[in-house]
């Protein structure tokens, strides 16, 4: 879903409205001149696209213009070697911002500030921050990464 309020800010929710998350993915505020891309995601996927050139596509089939600078507000996007931040970038021929770490929300419909670990693997510790290990937003451009 790509939404657009009223003063034209955008923003890419790629999220089902049942999500949990999708509350808080409304509430972000829009950053003008951003294109903010909400969504699941791993270092080597958006929302099960795989393929920067797909992401690419679907994200201008929603609003985003070339070149714009693209927030990937969705789990360690940015994290490793030719990850899909990084890969996106040289596609979009622009500037990328994605966390190395997991994104959280918070119950009443917020984003934490920083990307952080989990306390630990498996349930119920994979539901929890680790806040003394916060990860970082970092930035790529066509030719890299450029850490923050």
């Amino acid at each position: 879903m790509a939404y657009a309020d009223p003063w034209g800010l955008r923003k890419v929710i790629l999220l089902p409205p049942s999500e949990p998350s999708y509350r808080a993915a409304n509430n972000a505020r829009d950053i003008p001149g951003i294109c903010l891309v909400i969504a699941h995601g791993n270092s080597q996927a958006v929302s099960g696209m795989r393929s920067a050139k797909d992401l690419s596509k679907r994200l201008e089939e929603l609003g985003c213009k070339p070149k714009e600078p693209v927030i990937l507000d969705a789990c360690r996007t940015g994290q490793g070697d030719n990850s899909i931040a990084e890969r996106l970038a040289k596609e979009r021929d622009g500037i990328v911002v994605a966390p190395d770490e997991r994104t959280w929300t918070t119950p009443w419909g917020t984003d934490l500030d920083k990307p952080y670990p989990s306390v630990g693997d498996g349930f119920p510790f994979n539901r929890f921050p680790d806040i003394g290990k916060p990860g970082r937003w970092d930035t790529f451009t066509p030719s890299g990464r450029v850490t923050n």
